[in-house]
């Protein structure tokens, strides 16, 4: 399966990537940035992450895969998620936070996410609707 990140946005930028490789555990998220597509294998048989974070509307956990991003600059930015084949995708985003530190640093005591979801659907859009410039988010 392969899930495919489509980001519009004028917030994060710069080049297409294809990742290889992605971490099952939130201190081990990989940056990605881009202006098209991002795809990436599915993580299967991964452990299930910390119960201590706060997973807001996702009701399990299975096979993670995290992601961190940085902002560029002021604005609001769609992330459009798909699957093919058509598989359900779910997802929880949290942040702001101030550095890439921060955010790591706040594995497994994660707060609320600041966008959520929980649904069978194969395509999911994350928003962040009013980002600032050096933001940090994980995914």
């Amino acid at each position: 399966m392969k899930k495919i990140l489509l980001l519009l946005f004028s917030l994060f930028g710069v080049a297409a990537l294809h990742v290889q490789a992605q971490s099952p555990i939130c201190a081990g998220a990989s940056e990605f940035c881009a202006e098209n597509n991002i795809s990436f294998p599915a993580s299967t048989n991964t452990p299930n992450p910390p119960a201590s974070n706060d997973y807001g509307c996702l009701i399990t956990q299975p096979n993670p895969t995290w992601f961190y991003m940085s902002t560029t600059g002021a604005g609001s930015a769609i992330i459009n998620l798909s699957s093919t084949p058509s598989q359900d995708i779910d997802f929880a985003l949290w942040g702001p936070f101030t550095s890439l530190g921060d955010a790591l640093g706040n594995c497994g005591s994660l707060g609320a996410p600041v966008d959520c979801s929980y649904s069978p659907s194969a395509n999911e859009t994350v928003s962040i609707s009013s980002g600032g410039p050096g933001e940090f988010y994980l995914l």
